[in-house]
């Protein structure tokens, strides 16, 4: 779980390119990978391609943050979150 009662992430920054417009209507593939795991945030970069992954439309990344929720201020990533990938590691 990525969000409970005492944690959650924060969107820090979002960076995304646009490559070329997509068809519609059409099918995408999205995949989501992980570039970065620092000691409280996580880079999370993504694709954005036609259903067989050839053509791209966009790319880029965003940096999540956790939260402890009781003192708003940055805590250490939890372990069950930063076990979920290596950076590399691509999921679709």
């Amino acid at each position: 779980e990525w969000v409970n009662d005492a944690f959650a992430p924060l969107l820090a920054s979002v960076h995304m390119d646009y490559r070329q417009p997509i068809p519609y209507p059409g099918d995408v593939l999205v995949q989501l990978f992980i570039t970065r795991t620092g000691s409280s945030s996580m880079t999370i970069g993504h694709r954005i391609t036609d259903a067989e992954g050839k053509v791209l439309y966009a790319d880029g990344y965003v940096v999540m943050v956790w939260v402890d929720l009781a003192t708003q201020r940055p805590m250490p990533l939890p372990e069950h979150i930063r076990a979920l990938g290596n950076p590399g590691t691509r999921s679709n």
